[in-house]
């Protein structure tokens, strides 16, 4: 007869919270959803972890027991390989999928990841792809022959010159040579054919450009280097969002993602964080964590007076004293939530949960942006002057949020 082992989940479950309070890119909640249920032994461990997620946030979609089998399968996947983890977390969930579940080696896998985000490669056309067997009749590395992007009248990077001073176009769907655009996937200059609307012609002797196919001339190198510039800043910016979301998940609530320890007062050792952050795939140095902590819009993380350690400002999860001093807040404070909290806050207050403290905003519309965050949004405006007329505590952090133990719904009302 079998019997159904009565397992406590719950170490599990508090862990999932934290997880779904940090505002993780999706690939990268998805990635640490399966370090979780992975790190669990017990055979049920997705099923429960599923129900427990759909039941906690129903209006979240993605958490069906199917869906957390994957997201261990993807972190078991790619946990001893980070380099490869960090461009995969450039894809789409779906198109990850695709290539998690064919029949691949790990540098195939590489392969495919690296052409679905550089080619911009649908669900449907990896598909194709992987089907076609595409990665076993290119020779990326050798194949490379294309430069749009090469401002210098030097040959083209890693292409043999011949005898003849032949030019070949490129279009949409391959090149002159009858070769696939594919051939052109690992040539930094490539993205160059993103800026212009046209296919360009290259000189294959001297390695520059001579017009393009219709008979127009390439844009001004000034303009295009304007535009280049532009969009390193955006891809320079999205990158920092992603590095700052996973320095909010290390410092306030788990430092182990980065093999790094907090001390009592939440810091952490800058060298050790930086090492931390390279080891688990991201690119990191100095510069990129100085420009993260200054340009951070929510102003979450401090360094000390040299700028050997940095800490999250408060929203520590972990037991940690940031050495706030009480003061006097003003009379109102507002708390942003989802619609869907609103019954239980009513009936039983304001809790801070996973949390240190309930964080609450000085003014109206900065609680409705985070109340916006997880759902249908509803804003709890507080008498906090009356709370502290009583005796309750307040704290006001570094980046300004202010915090206390405990809001009792005698103090507050609600508006939508």
């Amino acid at each position: 007869m079998n019997i159904k082992k009565n397992i406590d989940y719950g170490t599990m479950f508090s862990t999932l919270d934290v997880l779904m309070t940090t505002d993780l890119p999706h690939m990268e909640l998805y990635y640490e959803i399966g370090r979780v249920v992975s790190d669990n032994q017990e055979k049920g461990a997705a099923i429960a972890a599923a129900e427990y997620l759909q039941s906690a946030y129903p209006d979240m979609i993605g958490f069906s027991p199917r869906n957390l089998r994957r997201m261990r399968e993807f972190y078991c996947a790619y946990a001893s390989a980070p380099e490869i983890m960090a461009e995969a977390m450039s894809l789409g969930w779906t198109q990850n999928l695709v290539i998690l579940e064919a029949d691949l080696t790990i540098r195939e896998r590489l392969w495919y990841i690296r052409a679905a985000r550089r080619l911009g490669w649908s669900k449907s056309v990896l598909v194709q792809q992987i089907t076609a067997a595409t990665h076993m009749s290119l020779d990326l590395a050798e194949e490379m022959c294309y430069t749009g992007g090469n401002d210098s009248a030097g040959e083209v990077p890693g292409y043999a010159e011949t005898a003849s001073s032949q030019c070949h176009g490129t279009g949409s769907s391959g090149t002159a040579d009858g070769l696939p655009a594919i051939l052109f996937l690992f040539n930094p200059n490539f993205f160059y054919r993103g800026i212009h609307a046209g296919p360009l012609l290259v000189c294959r002797r001297r390695g520059r450009s001579v017009g393009m196919e219709d008979g127009t001339t390439p844009p001004d190198p000034i303009e295009r280097k304007r535009r280049m510039c532009m969009e390193n800043q955006r891809t320079q910016s999205h990158s920092d969002v992603k590095l700052g979301k996973f320095l909010s998940l290390v410092l306030r609530h788990n430092p182990d993602a980065a093999g790094i320890s907090l001390d009592e007062h939440g810091w952490a050792d800058v060298q050790e964080l930086l090492a931390g952050v390279r080891r688990s795939g991201r690119q990191i140095n100095m510069e990129t964590l100085e420009r993260i902590v200054r340009e951070n819009n929510k102003q979450r993380y401090s360094f000390n007076t040299d700028h050997t350690k940095i800490r999250a400002n408060q929203g520590h999860s972990l037991q940690v004293d940031v050495e706030l001093t009480a003061v006097q807040p003003p009379r109102y404070l507002y708390h942003g939530t989802a619609a869907r909290f609103l019954p239980a806050i009513q009936q039983e207050g304001i809790k801070k949960m996973s949390r240190q403290y309930v964080h609450l905003s000085g003014d109206f519309q900065t609680a409705l942006v985070v109340g916006r965050r997880h759902g249908s949004p509803v804003v709890i405006t507080i008498n906090a002057e009356a709370m502290a007329h009583d005796g309750v505590a307040f704290y006001l952090s570094e980046n300004g949020v202010w915090l206390c133990e405990y809001v009792a719904p005698v103090y507050f009302s609600t508006k939508g």
